[in-house]
């Protein structure tokens, strides 16, 4: 038997956190590093700092590598995540969408097929050398409820592959067939290439089910694919006989590409996420990022969701947003909820000491499957109130206490206390937020039609964020980027 030290841990546990720890600092020593790893969160038990601070410094090992996509995309082709013996994965393919053509993009990029696989948590164990059904002949229950994954990455990396850790659960937790796709990643191919396919799979969806019966989840960049499938099935889907799913649910959500709040910089002593990619042979001046060509494409709503604007007389579908309040991302969710749609159904929920994608950790934090069971239930109750059988989906901003002796209590909360995690070093209202709320709004309809309204907007950034737009960051969840070798 284990010892059992006073706080609950075993002391197993916290001898394996200390050598970490020593390894963390010897790590150090050899490399550079954008994280400072000595900043460990209040609330983190033994093996969440142990958990969190060994990717970081896996991390910060490459935070001055040149990024090489293609080593990266092959490793991580093999990692596939262990998942249940309940769960039975079924390989899918969907036809694009070819007679639809989004604004630049060409007709035959709306051609081909995109992989998927339906994951089932199932009542009973399966046979893990058991055969799979024929594709042709595999085909939930049109009459049930169903939910379309968009997986992370910074839209240039991972699959449905590297995600069945998180995809598995949401079909536990929703009791429903999950759909994950392998949308097109970037930079070979940009936007609105990812988009497409998400309309595309979302209309396979569709075509035999009602869109009450869909929920979209998705996590970090596949968060913002979400949203801006809504988004655009909210301005556009009518003309294509497309209509709002019952709910979209999203953790970690990346919906500011130009990195514009202060916790993107303010949380890098906490998070996961590097500040940076360096990779000269894309990223410049004029191109932030892989998703996107140039930067003229940084404000518009279906790349950048924090700059979409609240339509009173096209309400959205509720919407459940969580979020780490010491993960770089944070901001963007809350100036999101509490600001830019201030009067929509969104449930907000920050997790106190949580990073990015802290769902992914689940073998280690608990909070991370209460997390996922909270989400299970907000798509079961957005598809009940799609029905109108008498639910309804509340508007809320939550805080869930990192307390697991108390079972990781939620609370409503203020005004004023969302305004604080607003707040900069120095204990002033970040003037970086209220700048975006009025310049961005402003700029972001002048720049639709005008590039140097655009231009105007990135110099606006520059001047006003302590995070360079110029930096590109895309490591998700507990993925790490590898060494580049010679190209």
């Amino acid at each position: 038997m284990v010892a059992t030290t006073s706080s609950g841990e075993t002391s197993f546990i916290a001898q394996v956190h200390r050598n970490g720890r020593a390894f963390i600092q010897k790590a150090l020593q050899r490399s550079p590093s954008q994280i400072d790893l000595n900043q460990d969160h209040p609330t983190w038990d033994s093996k969440t700092a142990f958990a969190i601070n060994t990717i970081r410094t896996l991390n910060s090992m490459t935070a001055e590598t040149p990024v090489n996509l293609q080593r990266i995309r092959r490793v991580r082709s093999y990692i596939t995540l262990p998942t249940h013996l309940n769960v039975r994965i079924q390989k899918t393919h969907i036809s694009r969408r070819s007679s639809l053509v989004l604004e630049h993009m060409t007709p035959n990029q709306a051609t081909g097929t995109i992989k998927g696989e339906w994951v089932e948590y199932l009542d009973e164990p399966q046979s893990f050398f058991g055969p799979n059904l024929p594709q042709s002949q595999y085909q939930p229950n049109t009459d049930g409820m169903v939910v379309l994954y968009l997986h992370g990455g910074g839209y240039a990396l991972c699959s449905r592959k590297t995600h069945r850790g998180l995809t598995w659960k949401v079909a536990k937790h929703t009791k429903s067939p999950v759909l994950a796709i392998d949308y097109r990643l970037a930079p070979e191919h940009v936007f609105p290439l990812a988009l497409h396919d998400a309309i595309s799979a979302y209309s396979f969806l569709t075509r035999t089910r009602s869109a009450s019966k869909v929920t979209i989840v998705g996590d970090s960049a596949g968060g913002g694919l979400a949203l801006a499938l809504a988004l655009w099935l909210r301005d556009s889907g009518a003309d294509y006989g497309l209509s709002l799913p019952a709910g979209v649910a999203l953790m970690s959500p990346w919906l500011d590409l130009s990195h514009s709040l202060p916790s993107f910089k303010h949380n890098g002593k906490y998070d996961l996420l590097r500040e940076k990619v360096v990779d000269t042979s894309i990223i410049s001046d004029t191109r932030s990022h892989f998703y996107i060509s140039d930067n003229s494409f940084l404000t518009n709503p279906l790349v950048s969701p924090l700059f979409a604007q609240e339509i009173p007389e096209k309400q959205m579908c509720p919407i459940l947003i969580q979020v780490g309040d010491s993960e770089r991302l944070r901001d963007e969710s809350i100036v999101f909820a509490m600001n830019r749609f201030s009067q929509s159904t969104i449930q907000l929920e920050i997790y106190e000491g949580m990073v990015h994608v802290f769902q992914m950790l689940s073998s280690f934090i608990k909070v991370a499957d209460v997390a996922m069971e909270r989400l299970g239930n907000f798509a079961v109750e957005s598809v009940a109130a799609a029905s109108e059988n008498g639910v309804s989906i509340e508007r809320s901003i939550k805080w869930i206490d990192n307390d697991i002796k108390n079972d990781f209590p939620a609370r409503l909360m203020t005004n004023e206390e969302v305004d604080m995690l607003l707040e900069t070093a120095n204990g002033q209202i970040a003037e970086e937020v209220s700048s975006v709320l009025d310049f961005g709004a402003e700029a972001t309809r002048e720049s639709e039609d005008d590039p140097e309204a655009a231009q105007l907007l990135i110099d606006f950034r520059n001047s006003s964020s302590d995070s360079a737009v110029s930096d590109v960051e895309f490591s998700e969840g507990p993925f790490v980027p590898l060494p580049n070798v010679n190209r």
